[in-house]
C-alpha cells in the first residue's frame, strides 16, 4: 500500500476504471457494487471514494477515455482519405474497427453522452466536449466535400451527421451480433456486409453524383 501512495491519482484512477471496466462487461454497470469494484482493483472500499465519488464518477471516466480514443480514430481515419468518399469510407471502417477492439467503449460513446449544462472540468463534461469535437470533424469533412463538388449541397448539417451517425453505428452493431447469421444463412462475411453497407449509406449521403 505504501508503493500506491507515491503514485500520481490518474495512476489510481486508471486501475480502478479498468477493474470496473471488467466488471460492466461481464455483469452490466446497474448490476456492478462499488465494493466489488473495490475488490477487483485491489483497493479497500474507502479508497475507492478517494478518487471517484460514486460509481457514475467511474462511468462519466470511462466516458472520457472513450471519446477520446474514438476522435483520435476518427482524425486518422479523415486524414487517410484524398477524396471525400475515401474519407467518409476510412471513418466507417475506422469506427467498426474500433467496436471490435473496444465494443463496450463504442456502445458507451454512442449510448451514455448526453447533453451537458455545466461547463465545469467534470470527465463527463470533457467527454461532452471531446463528442463535440467528433462532430465539428465530421462536419468539416463533409463541408470540404460540398465545396470540392464532391458531395450535393447538404441544407441541414446537423440532421445529417445524427443521421450517419445512426445508420453506420446501426449498421456496425448488427453486425457484430448477427456476425455468424451472416455467414451462415447470406454466406457473407461480417466484413464484405459492412464494406457493401457502408458504400450503400454514402450513395445515400449522395445520391445524384
Amino acid at each position: 500500500m505504501a508503493r500506491r501512495i507515491k503514485e500520481e491519482p490518474q495512476v489510481h484512477q486508471n486501475r480502478i476504471a479498468e477493474a470496473a471496466l471488467k466488471l460492466f462487461s461481464r455483469k452490466g454497470i446497474d448490476q456492478t457494487k462499488m465494493d466489488e469494484i473495490a475488490k477487483e482493483a485491489g483497493y479497500g472500499k474507502a479508497t475507492l471514494y478517494v478518487y471517484f465519488q460514486n460509481k457514475e464518477d467511474i462511468v462519466s471516466y470511462l466516458a472520457l477515455q472513450s471519446m477520446e480514443k474514438l476522435c483520435n480514430a476518427i482524425a486518422g481515419a479523415i486524414n487517410k482519405g484524398e477524396d471525400t468518399k475515401e474519407r467518409f469510407l476510412s471513418v466507417c471502417h475506422a469506427l467498426a474497427s474500433f467496436q471490435e477492439a473496444y465494443p463496450s467503449f463504442f456502445d458507451r460513446s454512442l449510448e451514455y453522452i448526453q447533453v451537458v449544462q455545466a461547463d465545469d472540468d467534470s470527465p463527463l463534461s470533457q467527454a461532452y466536449k471531446k463528442g463535440e469535437e467528433l462532430n465539428q470533424m465530421i462536419h468539416r469533412c463533409l463541408s470540404e466535400g460540398v465545396e470540392r463538388g464532391e458531395l450535393e449541397e447538404i441544407q441541414n448539417y446537423f440532421e445529417t451527421i445524427m443521421e450517419i451517425w445512426g445508420m453506420v453505428s446501426g449498421l456496425i452493431k448488427l453486425s457484430a451480433e448477427k456476425a455468424e447469421y451472416l455467414e451462415t444463412v447470406g454466406h457473407i462475411s461480417r466484413e464484405e456486409f459492412l464494406a457493401k453497407g457502408f458504400e450503400r449509406i454514402y450513395k445515400m449521403l449522395n445520391h445524384s453524383k
